[in-house]
């Protein structure tokens, strides 16, 4: 499973769910869009 974080500021990242998800084995992606970064493609989202 893939998940696809969309980050407006820079203090406000997945926080405590990123080692949620490393457990559970799904790879988190976060796009820093406060920092000018693309949204990927969505596909596999």
């Amino acid at each position: 499973m893939r998940f696809l974080v969309f980050q407006h500021i820079n203090i406000e990242h997945p926080g405590v769910f990123r080692e949620f998800m490393a457990k559970d084995g799904v790879e988190c992606t976060t796009v820093e869009l406060d920092e000018g970064e693309t949204i990927p493609s969505l596909d596999g989202y």
